[in-house]
Order: C-alpha cells, then structure tokens, then sequence
C-alpha cells in the first residue's frame, strides 16, 4: 500500500485506534506492537505503557510483533491487524465467546475463504510453541491448523475481515 495503514484515518479515529478500541471492549489489556520506526508516530497516540516495540529480530513479518507482546506479557491475545477498520466489537467477542465455551481449544480463528491469522485468539500454550518455531517457511496459518484451533465461519463478520491493502 506504500503508507502506514494504522494512521489511515475512517471518521475521526486512525485505524489502529478503531482496533485498539475493539480490544477494549472486550480485553483487560491491550498492547499496540510497533516497529522501532514506527514508534515516535504511535506514541503520540497511545501512552508508553500500551506500546511494544519490536524486540524480537530472529523472525519476520506479524510473528515478531506477536511474539515480542507474548515475551513481555505471557497471556492468551487476541491479535488483529490495524487493517480491519470495518470489524465490529461482535466479531471480536465471538473470538472470545467461543474459548470461554470450549475450553479445551488453544486458538480461535475466523475462516473466510482462507484461515484469519490476524483477526485470531492464540493461547498461551500456542504462543509459547510458536516462539520456538524457527522454519524459514513459517506460516501462521499452517500454525493454527496444527494446533487444536477452533474455525469459526466468518458468515456474517466476513466482510469486516476484509482487509485493506490496496488503497
């Protein structure tokens, strides 16, 4: 896309305040992780103890922001990309709503017409396996589809999980 998508703004919100909020609603807790670069731009949004600057240089892409939140605070997360401006607090309850009720599950995953790596809960357990993992070829996806991942039809949050990297 060429831009920052979390300073994108839709109303007068950015992106990834809309995701922040999101989280709120139904977490105790929410960490916003961000690159080095990014982290003067985001400060300005958030207070210091909401940021998490990658720390985490040994993988690549969404996994070093997971994992360097996961190093700091070891907890089940709800991850969600910043580039889902359109997802409502539902969709992220569901998530929540349906670990509480299969407690057995280590993950919970929407599933459009691929598996939502970023629009997930990852458990603890999960999280603690996946900080191990060190394939060239990682792949969150192929991730939640090895552990016992709950895949939740996306049905009626399917357009919310639409995400934006085209402008």
């Amino acid at each position: 896309m060429g831009q920052d998508k979390g300073l994108l703004i839709r109303g007068k919100r950015t992106w990834v305040e809309l995701a922040y909020d999101r989280l709120t609603n139904v977490c105790s807790q929410v960490f916003v992780s961000v690159r080095s670069e990014q982290a003067e731009l985001y400060g300005r949004l958030f207070i210091p103890d909401v940021l998490v600057v990658d720390a985490r240089f040994d993988v690549e892409g969404p996994m070093r922001g997971i994992l360097s939140a996961f190093d700091r605070f070891a907890a089940d997360y709800i991850v969600l990309a910043c580039d889902l401006p359109e997802l409502e607090d539902s969709a992220v309850a569901a998530l929540v709503s349906a670990r509480v009720e299969n407690p057995q599950i280590e993950c919970v995953a929407f599933e459009t017409e691929h598996v939502e790596p970023l629009c997930a809960l990852y458990g603890q357990e999960a999280l603690a396996d996946l900080s191990q993992s060190r394939t060239s070829d990682f792949s969150l996806e192929r991730f939640l589809k090895s552990r016992r991942t709950l895949f939740l039809r996306a049905g009626p949050f399917a357009a919310q999980l639409r995400n934006h990297n085209h402008p």
